[in-house]
């Protein structure tokens, strides 16, 4: 109740404090609009008019409270880890998420990037900090140091938000850069759907006869594929190569949790699987998000013009490139991805 009241008192002061500034400059605006509009003899033009009345109703909305909330965020962040540990995990998380965000729209010079970078630092460390000390952790730490765990757990989380990403870019490029159909980004995602689901027969048969770590190297490979052809879309470009992408695409989808999931959970004792799989949704829930925050703003920066209006058939097949550097990320990991043999497992059956 006294929260209430006082969030009522300074909304009203707001109010009356726009209406003062409104009857303080609305009388010298409008005459100077008026001296101008004579001496060049048009109608006056009304936009500095137009700019007092939204600063009064900008004072008088509750976007500026924003403003007299921020300095209190960092007591609010670690308010929200003494409730959880999840929940500050979530703070960690969107702190980095807008930071992509904050530096495609006041330049990566501003100063809020920095706070954005030191929020995400701070709060990331007291996570982990907790999570340590934590009888039931959220994410076992012991379980991520591993070579046998931690590599597929983070294979997962860059290739998951790749797939993630070009979901969210295809629309971007199909309705708003090509101005076609939104009818076909839907046909676009059925169709990868269908081959995810078709895929898995294919990914069946490859992890019973191939080393799971050569599972992964195909994996990849498709990937790379994915963003390369990609990368050919352009502004007169049939949409069949969104199709031809989707194929590969679809493949990567339909393989990136059952082979890292299964990887990761190889080696875990039977009484940590639990734990281990809760740990290892963490990080899949983490990377669409994560990459999301990354490349969806550089989709909406790279080409735009002097106005800032997108150019999202010239910024998807750049993104699509850009892409390519998680996929080596992930290509480098495989290299050091833990090894299965199928066939030892029939043999020792």
């Amino acid at each position: 109740m006294t929260l209430a009241s006082l969030e009522w008192i300074r909304s009203r002061l707001l109010i009356k404090i726009g209406v003062e500034f409104e009857k303080q400059l609305s009388f010298p605006v409008l005459a100077r609009e008026l001296r101008s509009a004579s001496a060049l003899q048009k109608a006056p033009d009304k936009g500095e008019i137009r700019d007092v009345q939204t600063l009064r109703s900008f004072l008088g909305s509750n976007a500026v409270f924003a403003f007299f909330d921020m300095p209190w965020m960092p007591i609010y962040f670690v308010l929200i880890f003494i409730l959880h540990p999840a929940l500050g995990m979530v703070a960690v998380v969107g702190g980095l998420m807008v930071l992509p965000t904050v530096g495609s729209q006041f330049g990566w010079t501003s100063p809020l990037v920095p706070v954005c970078i030191a929020l995400f630092v701070v709060f990331m460390g007291v996570f982990l900090l907790v999570e340590s000390r934590n009888q039931n952790p959220l994410i076992r730490l012991s379980l991520v140091k591993s070579k046998g765990f931690g590599i597929p757990a983070l294979y997962a989380l860059v290739i998951s938000g790749i797939v993630t990403v070009f979901m969210y870019m295809a629309t971007y490029y199909v309705v708003y850069g090509r101005g076609l159909p939104s009818s076909l980004s839907g046909t676009w995602t059925t169709f990868m759907m269908i081959i995810m689901t078709a895929s898995a027969v294919l990914l069946t048969k490859l992890m019973n006869k191939l080393n799971w770590k050569h599972c992964a190297f195909i994996h990849i490979i498709a990937a790379i594929i994915a963003c390369v052809i990609f990368s050919c879309a352009g502004p007169e470009s049939s949409p069949a190569i969104l199709f031809a992408g989707a194929i590969f695409l679809g493949f990567v989808g339909c393989c990136n949790t059952p082979l890292p999931s299964a990887s990761a959970l190889d080696k875990v004792e039977d009484g940590e699987r639990g734990g281990a799989s809760v740990t290892f949704r963490m990080f899949g829930d983490l990377s669409g998000p994560l990459e999301t925050a990354i490349f969806i703003p550089l989709l909406s920066t790279i080409g735009a013009s002097a106005d800032g209006a997108p150019n999202f058939t010239y910024s998807f097949s750049k993104v699509s490139l850009l892409l390519l550097i998680p996929c080596v990320l992930a290509l480098l990991l495989c290299f050091i991805y833990p090894s299965h043999d199928p066939k030892e497992d029939r043999t020792s059956g």
